[in-house]
This record gives structure tokens, sequence and C-alpha cells, in this order.
């Protein structure tokens, strides 16, 4: 009953055969194979949007860059604090176009200084009735 490594590796090499050509170890390794392949390439594009991250970060503009671009603002104040100071400056502008607007000459004022072009028996009807109001 002594069997030799050689009758030992026959014996487990025809075992191998036997055990993948049987329909259930089949599946078993395509199960395997396939959740290794999947992990694989999950893997595999985790590295790549690693790279591209890094390489973005390596390649991004520096802050002066962007303060020219318009896409950062330039500021001297503290992180926290530059939420606010770009709210208040937005209702600063905000008050500025108001003003601006209520300041600016109305449609009457436009026909008379000759602004605003409108056919002259009208610019005549509207003259004359804006005298009629005056006296």
């Amino acid at each position: 009953n002594h069997i030799t490594v050689i009758e030992k590796n026959y014996i487990a090499i025809h075992i191998d055969i036997e055990l993948l050509s049987s329909p259930s170890s089949s599946f078993i390794l395509f199960n395997f194979l396939k959740v290794y392949s999947a992990s694989f390439h999950e893997q595999r594009r985790s590295l790549e949007t690693e790279d591209y991250l890094k390489r973005k970060i390596r390649s991004r503009p520096e802050k002066s860059e962007l303060v020219r671009m318009h896409i950062l603002e330039e500021t001297s104040a503290e992180p926290s604090l530059q939420a606010k100071q770009l709210l208040l400056k937005r209702a600063r502008l905000a008050d500025d176009l108001n003003d601006k607007i209520s300041q600016r000459p109305g449609p009457m004022e436009l026909i008379h200084k000759n602004i605003l072009p409108v056919h002259s028996s009208l610019k005549q009807a509207i003259i004359g009735t804006k005298f009629k109001q005056e006296t």
C-alpha cells in the first residue's frame, strides 16, 4: 500500500480534472472568476480615479490665478467671515442699483429731451398736456 509521489500527483491531477469537469464545480469556478474579475475592475477603477484626482490637484491653478480669473474674490477677511462679507457686498450693490433706478428720468422727461423718439403730433399733445397741468 505504498503510494509513490508520482502516483499521488497523478491522483491529484485526475481529481482536479474530475472536479473541474463536473457542472457544479464549473459553476463555482465561474462565479469565483466573475467575483474576482469584478473586484479587480472595481479596484482598477478606484486607482484610476485616485490617479486622476491626484493629477488634477497637482495641476490646479494658484490662488492668484483664480483671483485673476474672477473665480475667487481677493479678500483679507477670515474664511469664516467671507460669506457674510459677500452678502454685505451684494446688499450694497442692490442698494446702489435701487438708488440709480429711482434717480433715472421718467418717460416724459426723455420725450422732452428728445431721447425717446415720438411722432411729432403726439409730442405736441404730450407737451401741451404737461403745460396745461403746470398752470
